[in-house]
Protein backbone atom coordinates (compact mmCIF):
# COMPACT_ATOMS: atom_id res chain seq x y z
CA UNK A 1 0.00 0.00 0.00
CA UNK A 2 2.75 2.46 0.85
CA UNK A 3 4.57 1.82 -2.43
CA UNK A 4 1.32 2.49 -4.29
CA UNK A 5 0.65 5.66 -2.24
CA UNK A 6 4.12 6.92 -3.19
CA UNK A 7 3.62 6.04 -6.88
CA UNK A 8 6.70 3.83 -6.73
CA UNK A 9 7.59 1.28 -9.35
CA UNK A 10 10.43 -0.18 -7.28
CA UNK A 11 10.14 -3.92 -6.70
CA UNK A 12 9.16 -5.13 -3.23
CA UNK A 13 11.44 -7.63 -1.51
CA UNK A 14 10.47 -10.49 0.76
CA UNK A 15 12.24 -11.40 3.98
CA UNK A 16 11.78 -14.11 6.52
CA UNK A 17 12.48 -14.19 10.21
CA UNK A 18 9.96 -15.13 12.86
CA UNK A 19 7.39 -13.93 10.32
CA UNK A 20 7.40 -13.24 6.63
CA UNK A 21 7.46 -9.57 5.74
CA UNK A 22 7.79 -7.27 2.77
CA UNK A 23 10.71 -4.88 2.36
CA UNK A 24 10.20 -1.56 0.59
CA UNK A 25 13.36 0.50 0.12
CA UNK A 26 13.53 4.02 -1.16
CA UNK A 27 16.28 6.59 -1.27
CA UNK A 28 17.22 9.88 -2.74
CA UNK A 29 18.65 13.16 -1.49
CA UNK A 30 15.32 15.01 -1.65
CA UNK A 31 13.24 12.41 0.19
CA UNK A 32 15.98 11.95 2.81
CA UNK A 33 16.18 15.71 3.30
CA UNK A 34 12.37 16.02 3.54
CA UNK A 35 12.16 13.18 6.07
CA UNK A 36 14.91 14.72 8.24
CA UNK A 37 13.00 18.02 8.29
CA UNK A 38 10.08 16.29 9.99
CA UNK A 39 12.25 14.30 12.41
CA UNK A 40 12.60 10.99 10.58
CA UNK A 41 16.11 9.61 10.57
CA UNK A 42 17.90 6.28 10.94
CA UNK A 43 18.41 4.46 14.24
CA UNK A 44 15.66 6.45 15.95
CA UNK A 45 14.42 3.66 18.25
CA UNK A 46 16.34 4.90 21.28
CA UNK A 47 16.07 8.65 20.72
CA UNK A 48 12.73 9.54 19.10
CA UNK A 49 10.42 11.94 20.95
CA UNK A 50 6.69 12.42 20.58
CA UNK A 51 6.29 15.13 17.93
CA UNK A 52 4.92 18.46 19.10
CA UNK A 53 4.49 19.85 15.58
CA UNK A 54 1.79 17.43 14.37
CA UNK A 55 -1.64 18.80 13.60
CA UNK A 56 -4.39 17.29 15.74
CA UNK A 57 -5.89 15.66 12.63
CA UNK A 58 -2.67 13.69 12.04
CA UNK A 59 -2.20 12.26 15.56
CA UNK A 60 -4.30 9.15 14.86
CA UNK A 61 -2.22 8.38 11.77
CA UNK A 62 1.07 8.84 13.62
CA UNK A 63 0.01 6.62 16.52
CA UNK A 64 -1.38 3.99 14.13
CA UNK A 65 2.04 3.92 12.42
CA UNK A 66 3.72 3.40 15.80
CA UNK A 67 1.27 0.61 16.60
CA UNK A 68 1.86 -1.05 13.21
CA UNK A 69 5.63 -0.94 13.66
CA UNK A 70 6.24 -1.28 17.40
CA UNK A 71 2.90 -2.36 18.83
CA UNK A 72 0.98 -5.52 19.48
CA UNK A 73 -2.48 -6.73 20.31
CA UNK A 74 -3.07 -9.97 22.15
CA UNK A 75 -6.27 -11.66 23.27
CA UNK A 76 -6.08 -14.60 25.64
CA UNK A 77 -8.56 -16.50 27.74
CA UNK A 78 -8.13 -15.70 31.42
CA UNK A 79 -7.85 -18.79 33.61
CA UNK A 80 -9.18 -16.92 36.61
CA UNK A 81 -12.38 -15.45 35.21
CA UNK A 82 -12.77 -17.55 32.02
CA UNK A 83 -13.20 -14.49 29.79
CA UNK A 84 -11.07 -13.22 26.94
CA UNK A 85 -8.69 -10.45 28.00
CA UNK A 86 -7.27 -8.11 25.36
CA UNK A 87 -4.07 -6.10 25.59
CA UNK A 88 -3.19 -3.21 23.31
CA UNK A 89 0.44 -2.12 23.63
CA UNK A 90 3.09 0.02 21.97
CA UNK A 91 6.81 0.02 22.79
CA UNK A 92 9.22 2.87 22.31
CA UNK A 93 11.00 5.55 24.23
CA UNK A 94 9.43 6.61 27.50
CA UNK A 95 8.67 9.98 25.87
CA UNK A 96 6.82 8.35 22.95
CA UNK A 97 4.76 6.05 25.16
CA UNK A 98 3.90 8.87 27.57
CA UNK A 99 2.81 10.93 24.56
CA UNK A 100 0.48 8.14 23.43
CA UNK A 101 -1.01 7.94 26.92
CA UNK A 102 -1.59 11.73 27.02
CA UNK A 103 -3.32 11.74 23.62
CA UNK A 104 -5.60 8.82 24.51
CA UNK A 105 -6.53 10.36 27.88
CA UNK A 106 -7.13 13.80 26.35
CA UNK A 107 -9.07 12.84 23.21
CA UNK A 108 -10.58 9.46 24.10
CA UNK A 109 -10.97 9.84 27.87
CA UNK A 110 -9.25 6.48 28.39
CA UNK A 111 -7.93 5.41 31.75
CA UNK A 112 -4.47 6.88 32.30
CA UNK A 113 -1.98 4.05 32.39
CA UNK A 114 1.42 3.80 34.00
CA UNK A 115 4.21 3.46 31.45
CA UNK A 116 6.21 0.32 32.15
CA UNK A 117 9.94 0.87 31.92
CA UNK A 118 12.07 -2.13 30.95
CA UNK A 119 15.77 -1.29 31.15
CA UNK A 120 16.57 -4.70 29.65
CA UNK A 121 15.30 -3.35 26.31
CA UNK A 122 17.26 -0.08 26.51
CA UNK A 123 17.71 2.76 28.97
CA UNK A 124 14.76 5.13 28.61
CA UNK A 125 12.41 2.62 27.02
CA UNK A 126 8.72 2.42 27.81
CA UNK A 127 5.67 0.31 27.08
CA UNK A 128 2.16 1.74 26.85
CA UNK A 129 -0.32 -1.04 27.57
CA UNK A 130 -4.06 -1.08 28.24
CA UNK A 131 -6.51 -3.94 28.75
CA UNK A 132 -9.79 -2.14 29.42
CA UNK A 133 -12.19 -3.40 26.71
CA UNK A 134 -14.10 -0.12 26.46
CA UNK A 135 -10.83 1.77 26.01
CA UNK A 136 -9.60 -0.72 23.41
CA UNK A 137 -12.82 -0.06 21.43
CA UNK A 138 -12.20 3.71 21.67
CA UNK A 139 -8.61 3.26 20.54
CA UNK A 140 -9.75 1.08 17.62
CA UNK A 141 -12.22 3.76 16.48
CA UNK A 142 -9.57 6.48 16.87
CA UNK A 143 -6.86 4.64 14.95
CA UNK A 144 -8.91 3.34 12.04
CA UNK A 145 -11.30 6.25 11.39
CA UNK A 146 -10.60 7.49 7.84
CA UNK A 147 -7.58 5.18 7.65
CA UNK A 148 -6.40 3.73 4.36
CA UNK A 149 -2.86 2.67 5.29
CA UNK A 150 -2.46 0.10 8.08
CA UNK A 151 -1.50 -3.49 8.80
CA UNK A 152 -4.63 -5.51 8.14
CA UNK A 153 -3.68 -8.37 10.48
CA UNK A 154 -3.47 -6.08 13.53
CA UNK A 155 -6.76 -4.37 12.71
CA UNK A 156 -8.48 -7.75 12.27
CA UNK A 157 -7.10 -9.05 15.60
CA UNK A 158 -8.70 -6.13 17.46
CA UNK A 159 -11.98 -6.55 15.55
CA UNK A 160 -12.13 -10.25 16.36
CA UNK A 161 -11.54 -9.55 20.05
CA UNK A 162 -14.22 -6.84 20.18
CA UNK A 163 -16.70 -9.12 18.41
CA UNK A 164 -15.97 -11.97 20.85
CA UNK A 165 -16.52 -9.57 23.75
CA UNK A 166 -19.77 -8.36 22.11
CA UNK A 167 -18.54 -4.78 22.17
CA UNK A 168 -20.22 -2.32 19.85
CA UNK A 169 -17.63 -0.54 17.74
CA UNK A 170 -17.59 1.14 14.37
CA UNK A 171 -16.10 -1.35 11.92
CA UNK A 172 -13.73 0.64 9.74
Amino acid sequence: KIAKAMNSNRPLGEARGKREYIVFCFSGKKICSDLKKVGVYGNKTKSISFPTFLKESLLRHFIRGLFDSDGSFTANRSRRCKTIVGRFSVSGTKNITEGINKIFVKYLKTVSTKIVVDKRVFEGSGIYAISNTTDIAKIYDFLYKKASLFLIRKKLKIEKYLEERNVIFRRR
